[in-house]
């Protein structure tokens, strides 16, 4: 397949602006509207750990930011999504697959928290699509850019 696999019509790139500007508010609301104190920190200990971990590293990192981060990253699982979608599929089911993730209460849940599933689901999705994008096997320079 070309590299015209991932050109996107314009009509689709604006609804796929849309879903992810919707994909990142619902995850902001629900991260920023979560209590942000040592006793909600606490409900789940694992939270405590990375937070210590993390303030440590920034000399005071901020819970709030760091959930606003993670937001930012769940919402590139939208677009990993769809442009893995889009690898074999026309716009219209890429953009369902899209919606499907951008709505799952799951992710939206765990990117509210300071735990590592937000991160490491990004990570795999983004590994997904590296590995599924066209070309990028084909050249060990271009394979070895996209991984970077």
């Amino acid at each position: 397949m070309n590299d015209t696999a991932f050109s996107i019509a314009p009509r689709t790139r604006r609804t796929l602006l849309v879903l992810l500007a919707v994909a990142l508010l619902a995850r902001l609301a629900w991260g920023l509207s979560r209590p942000a104190d040592a006793a909600a920190i606490e409900q789940l200990p694992d939270q405590r750990e990375y937070l210590e971990s993390a303030r440590s590293l920034l000399r005071g990192g901020n819970v709030r930011v760091a959930r606003a981060a993670q937001a930012l990253l769940d919402t590139s699982t939208v677009l990993a999504a769809f442009l893995l979608a889009r690898r074999w599929l026309p716009d219209a089911p890429s953009l369902a697959a899209a919606l499907l993730v951008a709505v799952n209460p799951f992710l939206i849940y765990f990117s509210g928290l300071l735990l590592t599933e937000t991160l490491f689901t990004a990570m795999l999705v983004g590994a997904m699509v590296l590995l599924a994008w066209p070309g990028a096997v084909e050249s060990v320079g271009r394979a070895r850019l996209m991984w970077i």
